[in-house]
């Protein structure tokens, strides 16, 4: 955090206590709160959100951005949708940063009905899942959902999303290859001061 701030010092950084939910708050650089995603329209706070193999959701318009922290929970309690309440315009751009790409994460697939669940009229499942040698268990792409759920909810949206996996990229951190050690990327969105 120390190094995050003197990098952007004239930010006003506001941090989440994360609980792999769909809670999210009004951006506060001055209180710490228990949610996945926060939201402002004030100039000059950045949002941030730590992750390891979650998929980290900036959205915004010209007015207001929002960050999210979207794990498989998220994303099965459609973080994405719930952050629709706070936009007065609709977000013009979503970005989805790096996390743990569909070659590396293996779900059961009690967890891969749960997020399919999430998206209305039931997608075609071929989309999201890749076959494991397990037949309990399989590979799924949690960028192809959050983008479908992101679409839902937001028509016109641009989404723009750097293909990074945290796993396979040394460059990143990863709770599952690092097996829960390691550290956290930071990725935070901000309106212009």
């Amino acid at each position: 955090r120390a190094a995050l701030t003197a990098q952007f010092p004239l930010a006003r950084l506001c941090y989440l206590k994360q609980v792999h939910g769909s809670k999210v708050v009004p951006g506060d650089s001055s209180e710490v709160a228990e949610a996945d995603g926060h939201f402002t329209g004030k100039a000059g706070f950045g949002l941030v959100i730590q992750t390891a193999d979650c998929v980290p959701v900036m959205l915004a318009n010209n007015t207001q951005v929002c960050a999210l922290h979207a794990g498989w929970r998220g994303a099965a309690a459609d973080i994405v949708g719930a952050a629709k309440a706070f936009f007065l315009e609709p977000p013009e751009v979503a970005v989805i940063g790096p996390h743990i790409r569909a070659a590396h994460f293996e779900i059961g697939n009690d967890v891969m009905k749960t997020l399919l669940s999430s998206v209305p009229n039931q997608p075609d499942s071929s989309q999201f899942v890749r076959p494991h040698k397990d037949s309990e268990k399989c590979y799924f792409n949690l960028a192809a959902l959050i983008r479908l759920q992101l679409l839902c909810h937001y028509p016109e949206i641009q989404i723009y999303d750097g293909g990074e996996d945290t796993f396979s990229n040394l460059a990143y951190y990863s709770y599952r290859r690092d097996r829960g050690g390691g550290g956290r990327q930071y990725s935070f969105v901000m309106l212009k001061p």
